[in-house]
């Protein structure tokens, strides 16, 4: 995320008319073209505060000094604060603590959010802020301890919430806490994370490829219906371009498309998180230009996108609710058609479990399947790979009750 600039200079406020002829210095601080005036406790009037600037008899040197020092002591409080907060600077520079509630700073935080466009994750953040103000109305920041984590799990659990929503709500509360403290705004010692006191859950989703038969049920299917053609095919062009995400082939663009190749330049869950990705090369073959002759917009340059659900002149909501409901459009057209072959219903993100375990079946190494994820570490791989492993538990378990048992009945 790039740091916004922020800058501090005078400010002589004369846009107000004194009778007296004498007027406030203030200081001025600018960010993002915002600015914000803070009163330096001096007032001067227009010909004393030019004369600041050259000659200054006694008691203008004095205040010169005075509002130096608070320039000094401003600059010093701003350059700490990361993400500046006019709130927070007020109080600092008045040597008070500023104790704000939850809500306050989630709200500051959805706001950088939405500026950034990160507008999925700021979903997040807006849901988990309704959940910390249901649980506990004007809750304040500096009253979360582990205790009160513990009792919204509870909460949580007993309002039939699955673990990974807390999870999601409580990550969330964790990187607000964790910029608090950045800008010494939380006492580290009362940080309410982590061992001995408040972990956050962190449930392995269950990874749930597509059997062999199941597979080719699908592939083989045949349909005139265009919802379920449609469906079908974008879930095999997310198997056959290794798993990737229904997002990374909404964003793919004519630039990336050759005759022979599809090239995805990163992954678009994980762009903003990891500059060193590889990109992913798809050779096309037969199934996918088979797919691509089917769905693909016209190229009308290289700008554009190869499927006709996003285009660059949306905004940033408007592009996130296309992304879902194209997601729902396909898991729509896969249940009608797990219906029609009486299989378990599929989803979308079975594409790319149903890739990596066929990439294992084919003996492939897990530092070979990682660049085709993406992932950053190949623990996340060999994570993921574990949780594909239906029946490893069962076999293991068969192991110890081939052998006979020696025991007698009491």
């Amino acid at each position: 995320m790039q740091v916004k600039k922020i800058t501090l200079s005078e400010y002589h406020d004369i846009r107000y008319k004194s009778a007296k002829e004498i007027y406030p210095v203030k200081l001025r601080v600018t960010c993002d073209r915002k600015q914000w005036y803070y009163h330096t406790g001096v007032n001067l009037s227009v010909k004393d505060y030019e004369k600041m600037n050259s000659r200054r008899p006694g008691d203008l040197d004095k205040k010169f000094k005075d509002i130096q020092e608070l320039r000094v002591r401003a600059n010093s409080i701003i350059d700490k604060m990361g993400q500046f907060d006019f709130v927070q600077f007020r109080a600092k520079m008045e040597g008070k603590e500023a104790v704000e509630s939850v809500e306050a700073y989630f709200n500051r935080y959805i706001k950088q959010l939405h500026y950034n466009k990160q507008i999925k994750t700021m979903r997040n953040y807006e849901c988990a802020l309704n959940s910390f103000e249901l649980f506990r109305p004007g809750l304040m920041l500096r009253d979360i301890t582990d205790s009160i984590l513990k009792e919204y799990k509870t909460w949580m659990l007993s309002k039939d919430k699955k673990l990974t929503t807390i999870s999601i709500y409580t990550r969330c509360l964790r990187t607000i806490i964790n910029k608090a403290i950045s800008a010494n705004e939380f006492p580290r010692d009362l940080y309410p994370f982590g061992r001995y006191k408040f972990l956050v859950p962190a449930p392995r989703s269950k990874k749930n490829p597509l059997s062999s038969a199941q597979f080719d049920a699908l592939a083989e299917y045949v349909t005139d219906d265009p919802v379920k053609a449609y469906a079908r095919d974008m879930w095999l062009l997310s198997f056959y371009c290794g798993g990737r995400n229904a997002v990374d082939l909404l964003y793919l663009k004519y630039k990336n498309v050759t005759d022979k190749t599809i090239t995805f330049p990163y992954r678009q869950k994980t762009k903003d998180s990891d500059d060193k990705q590889k990109p992913l090369v798809v050779k096309i073959h037969d199934d996918i230009r088979a797919i691509l002759d089917r769905w693909a917009q016209k190229n009308a340059g290289p700008e554009t996108h190869v499927l006709n659900v996003l285009n660059d002149n949306m905004e940033p909501n408007q592009m996130v609710n296309a992304r879902m409901d194209f997601g729902k459009a396909c898991n729509d057209g896969l249940a009608l058609i797990a219906a029609d072959l009486n299989i378990p219903s599929i989803k979308m993100q079975q594409a790319r479990h149903t890739a990596f375990n066929e990439l294992r079946r084919a003996g492939k190494r897990f530092d070979e399947i990682r660049d085709v994820a993406g992932h950053t570490n190949i623990k996340t791989t060999e994570l993921y790979m574990e949780s594909l492993n239906v029946d490893s538990g069962n076999e293991t378990l068969d192991a110890l009750r081939s052998r006979k048992s020696k025991l007698k009945a009491v």
